[in-house]
């Protein structure tokens, strides 16, 4: 396994514990050489010139279309257009389906769907009066035998469509695409699956699955990012329409109309990503060459994980969600889990700040979450490069976020003093002080959690719908009770941030709250640098309702 690692130049640099490759994963250095190569020694367009360099770099493109394409066992490389991602290839072939074209007034749609093929699916239903209905998941997010008889039973002459992921994002379930795709195709109904997640862990074979179209993504295949592949049957390419129109798409334009060229080339309008066209060549050559040793260690990696996380398994501590947490095989080496009363938000940042990257929230996929009942899980995800290190690095994390608790944690690092300040009475520029003074988010999150006991909390009778705040990734409640601010939220670190923005408005004139910007506030203590976009956008929501709750404050 070091062997494979030492191709990943991130890790010769980074000190991260990189447990997020479901997000993204780390690049082949013959990636990043091949994109190089491209820009400093043949860098010219494709199909249009006739001069060397332009005839190499037409040759190397269509090169990697064959890799591709040979990869996934296209029948023909014509079958495979390059787009930017499986984003861009599953809103291609719903903007451009016709609705001719299709049989009945169902579309089928997995319940576990990443938002990349569930949005296109609900625009589509909705624009052309369809029913969108869910293949749902059993107890935890388990999908087998039941369930697929479940589903089996759901593909009737009334689908017109199926989408389904090869692979959940989430869950790490791997579905039975071709029994779902002779089905569908038994019944004359469409089938598309996204192959985001499966493409860098499972054999992919298009023909053997019978699907009409299949999309993946570079950057979660050990590629460039902004690169990915939609693969279709050529009678669907065929009557599929573009959604881009430009240049080297067509074979001919007049004033009053055009003639498209035949795919794959009618749908790649414009200049193409090349250099991520030849990465991602790269990188599916690296796993077809190693996929046995691939397979192998990542089998280990996660099978030695469970056998780490069994204590906290069997104590009923961590609930691991899908297929995983059943017992059942059919899975890749990702691990989804809940923590009972703890926030998965809160969980990976401590994690953080122990140096362990992983991934918290809905995932882009919060029916999932919905149907789970949960806020949000804790995802961790294996690539070929992960090592038995970074396992131990990760349960000796995880257990002392048990083990020492919040509180122990915070005195053993050198924080009572600073505890014994901020108390009930503290003015808050203790807290300001404390937070602009330390030095990076490990120290700043501690000090989050400590003061969220500061937070004037809202009474669980008063976390009712009409104080809840949507848009954050907790749930936030803010109301004004009498002239001043109360909230709460599930998340521990929310409610530290609550209590900064909190006892700051609260000190101010009614009169002066919309003036004061809060966002320049929090990052003057340092904090914003150290917020994802997820919790940015949350905050925006928050600061929109204070604004709201004082402005009605001050018109009644």
């Amino acid at each position: 396994m070091s062997v494979i690692r030492d191709l990943f130049p991130f890790f010769n640099s980074s000190t991260e514990v990189y447990l997020d490759t479901a997000a993204t994963s780390q690049r082949l250095a013959a990636s990043l050489e091949a994109m190089n190569e491209y820009y400093e020694t043949f860098n010219a367009n494709v199909h249009r010139g006739s001069y060397p360099s332009a005839i190499k770099s037409s040759n190397k493109f269509e090169r990697a279309r064959d890799a591709v394409g040979e990869f996934i066992g296209a029948q023909s490389s014509s079958e495979l257009i390059f787009t930017s991602g499986a984003t861009d290839a599953l809103n291609l072939v719903a903007n451009g389906l016709d609705i001719g074209d299709l049989q009945g007034r169902v579309i089928l749609v997995c319940e576990s769907e990443h938002h990349a093929n569930l949005l296109p699916w609900q625009s589509f239903a909705s624009t052309h009066n369809l029913k969108l209905r869910k293949l749902p998941l059993g107890k935890q997010g388990v999908f087998h035998e039941h369930e697929l008889k479940q589903a089996l039973a759901m593909l009737t002459d009334e689908v017109a469509i199926l989408a389904i992921a090869h692979v959940s994002n989430v869950l790490g379930n791997i579905y039975p695409v071709e029994q779902l795709c002779n089905k569908a195709a038994a019944v004359n109904a469409l089938s598309i699956i996204d192959g985001t997640q499966a493409a860098a862990h499972i054999p992919i074979d298009v023909s053997a699955i019978n699907c009409d179209f299949y999309c993946l993504s570079g950057h979660k295949m050990y590629a460039g990012t902004g690169i990915g592949a939609l693969y279709g049957k050529m009678k669907r390419l065929e009557k599929l329409k573009p959604s881009k129109f430009g240049g080297e798409m067509i074979t001919h334009v007049t004033w009053e109309k055009h003639e498209l060229q035949k795919p794959p080339t009618k749908f790649e309008a414009g200049t193409p990503n090349i250099a991520g066209a030849l990465s991602l060549a790269c990188a599916v050559k690296f796993i077809k060459q190693n996929f046995s040793q691939i397979y192998a260690d990542e089998q280990t990696i996660i099978q030695y994980l469970l056998e780490q996380l069994k204590p906290l398994i069997d104590d009923n501590k961590i609930v691991l969600l899908g297929n995983i947490g059943a017992g059942h095989s059919n899975t890749i080496s990702l691990l989804s889990f809940t923590i009972p009363n703890m926030h998965a938000n809160d969980v990976a940042a401590a994690l953080a700040t122990q140096n362990i990257a992983l991934r918290a929230g809905h995932h882009c996929a919060m029916p999932l979450m919905q149907s789970l009942k949960i806020d949000g899980c804790v995802r961790l995800s294996i690539g070929c490069y992960t090592t038995k290190n970074d396992i131990d690095a990760f349960k000796r994390a995880l257990f002392v976020l048990f083990e020492s608790g919040t509180e122990s944690e915070i005195e053993t690092e050198g924080f009572s003093s600073i505890k014994q300040t901020l108390t009930m009475s503290a003015a808050p520029s203790t807290i300001e002080t404390a937070l602009k003074n330390a030095p990076d988010w490990n120290n700043k999150h501690r000090l989050l959690l400590l003061h969220s006991k500061q937070l004037s909390m809202l009474h669980a009778s008063e976390q009712i719908d009409s104080h809840e705040v949507a848009g954050c990734e907790a749930q936030v409640w803010i109301a004004l009770i009498g002239e001043k601010l109360k909230a709460n939220s599930n998340s521990k670190v929310v409610r530290g941030i609550l209590a900064i923005i909190i006892e700051k408005v609260n000190a101010l004139p009614s009169h002066e709250v919309a003036q004061f910007d809060i966002n320049n506030y929090l990052a003057s203590l340092g904090l914003s640098h150290y917020f994802s976009q997820g919790r940015r956008d949350g905050i925006q929501q928050i600061i929109l309702r204070i604004n709201a709750l004082f402005t009605s404050s001050t018109l009644s």
